[in-house]
């Protein structure tokens, strides 16, 4: 896992990309995280739920790129947003967006809140 870009970056290339131990290294042990998306509300208290989250979402599906990646601090709190272009088993092209909120104490991401656009078709 490169050592570049922020904490929200790296974490999320990491879970995309598949790398989990690298993601799971990135979170706190006693992360706190809630998300908004499409198929419900899904929460975590500790990393290993966060990351098998994240594998639901991704490893599932076969990512073909990602598109964007900007994080940015908010006085405080930080905000990474980023789309995933993949493709399904039949062949169909789809689009994911996130927008995810994110504290970070110790190098580790200590609370982490996200949205979901939903798979939108290509």
């Amino acid at each position: 896992m490169s050592s570049t870009g922020t904490i929200g970056e790296r974490f999320i290339r990491a879970v995309v990309t598949g790398d989990t131990e690298g993601a799971r290294k990135l979170l706190a042990p006693d992360i706190h995280f809630r998300a908004l998306t499409p198929a419900g509300l899904p929460e975590a208290e500790n990393r290993d739920d966060v990351i098998a989250t994240f594998a639901k979402w991704f490893s599932p599906h076969a990512v073909d790129e990602i598109v964007s990646v900007d994080d940015d601090d908010l006085f405080g709190r930080n905000r990474v947003g980023y789309r995933i272009r993949w493709h399904g088993d039949g062949g169909g092209q789809f689009l994911t967006e996130q927008q995810a909120y994110y504290d970070v104490h110790a190098e580790q991401i200590t609370w982490l809140h996200l949205i979901c656009s939903g798979d939108r078709p290509i």
